[in-house]
């Protein structure tokens, strides 16, 4: 006997789920009422509320439930999750790929920062059993501090190995509630490493970490001055530190340290630079050289060396050796024979200076940072 197709329920049947992303929401549409019982539990860390699918509003952060598998929808709700919840945050708060989790009673909380798939989940749900769970996957602090939360459930792959993971929500697993108003008073650099017995703690300095943190940072370029905010924050973080482990159950004594008390601010210095141009016209001469404008600079100084420190849109370059000095010098247009009477003032004569120039020059432009007449 042949059985006939399921009949689809009647749309006034269908349910609306709703969760909180920061500072936005995301809407799962077309969910049965199992469906939607899940969800709601899954996220329940995240303000879930349940309506009718009439009655939810029809936006872009939507994601309809469809025909297909469950596990597939539930990890295309939970990209369309964080995706609005950095866009909430675009322009507003210093935001990082990173977990974090804070010590109940005073709010200390540590940014834990990670690219994907390097065992920032794992390290999380084993964490949060200790400390309160604030968020797996974006960290957005505030000028305060202040760190908001996204408790949204962890993504575990299942024991094949192959997606879609399963989402299983911070109760189900056990996770700690967040303190009240947590706040960051530490930035961590995950490095998973086999074979070790114990975590060890490294200091990285300011450049290291700014090379560390800025790839995995999200529209550090939508703030004003980004790269002055993020040496800030480091700053009053103490700086930023590497975690090196092997497993994840060695990071609780060390996060417990880290969160034992406030930390002392780092000495590096910085000096944000001026970022515009001249406006002058284009020269009629060949062979001149100005830079391209760029989203932030800033200069940084220790005790080892010196760099200047370029945002440009995502990427983050910095200059060292003459670098500096041509970049600086190149806020309006500059001759060649001007560019390299500088040099060698500073530096003195050299008998390949105007090769070791040439290419200085050219790499600058290569990576889009300055322009030149031809």
């Amino acid at each position: 006997m042949t059985l006939a197709p399921k009949a689809a329920p009647p749309a006034e049947a269908l349910l609306a789920v709703s969760a909180r992303a920061l500072g936005g929401t995301v809407w799962a549409h077309g969910l049965t009422r199992a469906e939607a019982a899940e969800l709601t539990t899954t996220w329940s860390r995240c303000a879930p509320q349940q309506v009718g699918t009439a009655e939810a509003p029809h936006t872009a952060e939507a994601v309809e439930r469809g025909s297909g598998d469950w596990a597939v929808f539930h990890e295309r709700f939970v990209y369309k999750a964080t995706a609005t919840a950095i866009a909430s945050g675009r322009g507003h708060y210093m935001m990082f790929h990173a977990a974090a989790v804070s010590e109940q009673a005073s709010g200390r909380s540590v940014a834990l920062v990670a690219s994907s798939g390097t065992g920032k989940t794992t390290a999380t749900r084993v964490l949060g059993q200790h400390f309160g769970y604030l968020t797996d996957e974006t960290v957005a602090v505030d000028p305060e501090r202040v760190v908001s939360t996204f408790e949204k459930p962890l993504s575990l792959l299942p024991a094949t190995g192959r997606r879609p993971k399963r989402q299983a929500g911070p109760d189900e697993l056990g996770l700690l509630t967040a303190s009240e108003r947590p706040r960051l008073t530490r930035m961590a650099v995950l490095d998973r490493r086999p074979g070790l017995d114990a975590a060890r703690v490294e200091r990285l300095s300011l450049l290291a970490a700014l090379e560390e943190l800025a790839p995995q940072s999200s529209a550090l370029a939508s703030l004003d001055h980004g790269v002055d905010r993020l040496c800030g924050l480091l700053r009053d973080c103490g700086g930023a530190v590497r975690l090196i482990y092997s497993e994840a159950e060695q990071l609780i004594p060390v996060v417990r340290d880290l969160l034992a008390a406030d930390p002392e601010p780092a000495t590096d210095h910085w000096e944000r630079l001026p970022t515009t141009v001249s406006g002058a016209d284009l020269p009629s001469g060949a062979d001149q050289y100005r830079r391209v404008p760029v989203d932030d600079a800033v200069a940084v100084d220790q005790a080892d060396t010196s760099a200047v420190v370029l945002l440009d849109g995502e990427e983050l370059t910095l200059l060292h050796g003459f670098g500096p000095l041509l970049w600086e010098e190149c806020a309006r247009w500059r001759s060649f024979e001007e560019l390299l009477a500088l040099v060698t003032t500073v530096a003195g004569g050299h008998p390949q200076a105007r090769i070791l120039l040439r290419e200085q020059l050219a790499a600058l432009q290569r990576r889009g940072l300055l322009e030149a007449t031809s």
